[in-house]
């Protein structure tokens, strides 16, 4: 929509031309807004008014073009978005005629809020996914940890075993040579104590006779 707003010295504002648009963007004819029976600022959202207010007074100051992208609600409630661009121009007594264009950039402005929000929401995922990286890297160096002490444990049984197995073998072959030894002395034993009985029987034999014997003989049974 093609306008133009006339700023009267004392404040008052009035719309001298607006073009077909505004019946578009505003949802009331050019005529009834030339009319006097709607202004411009009859539709601005509530949130926006104060930016609204507060740039129009800089600007009266310092005529400067007027860029403001902003909210309005229509009759039927609907809310939109729209860009208005004016340039202003002083007249000589006072009053200030500011030539501009109203765009409805609705359709730009929920393109950048869906926008918007799918950033939100995959700057969640990617934190989530942070996340559950830094958990998978602490599991995995838990995980990593465990299965050092394990080994380390299993090797520990494993020198265990080891140990117990050379045991085992020592005292298999400690058993066996015991074994070996023990049957030579058994008989070495046996045979002793069979000599001694056997010399005894001898010597209980030969006593009668001993008395009788030469001194030669004698000294072969000492």
């Amino acid at each position: 929509m093609l306008y133009q707003l006339l700023i009267a010295p004392d404040g008052s504002t009035t719309v001298p031309y607006a073009s077909s648009g505004c019946l578009d963007i505003y949802e009331v004819s050019a005529e009834e807004m030339m009319a006097g029976k709607y202004s411009f600022r009859d539709f601005e959202h509530p949130e926006d008014s104060l930016l609204i207010d507060g740039m129009v007074a800089d600007l009266h100051q310092t005529l400067q073009q007027f860029n403001l992208e902003f909210r309005i609600v229509t009759p039927s409630g609907i809310v939109k978005w729209i860009q208005a661009v004016a340039h202003p121009i002083k007249q000589a007594d006072g009053s200030i005629i500011w030539d501009g264009v109203v765009m409805d950039v609705s359709d730009r402005k929920n393109i950048e809020a869906e926008r918007e929000k799918l950033l939100l929401e995959l700057a969640k995922v990617n934190r989530k996914l942070e996340q559950a990286n830094q958990e998978l890297g602490n599991y995995s160096q838990t995980l990593e940890q465990k299965v050092e002490e394990r080994t380390t444990e299993l090797k520990a049984a494993q020198q265990r075993i080891i140990a117990q197995e050379k045991l085992a073998s020592l005292g298999t072959l400690t058993a066996g040579v015991a074994h070996e030894l023990r049957n030579p002395l058994n008989f070495v034993k046996n045979y002793a104590e069979g000599s001694i009985e056997l010399s005894q029987e001898l010597l209980d034999t030969l006593e009668p006779v001993i008395s009788t014997l030469d001194p030669e003989t004698l000294e072969l049974t000492q």
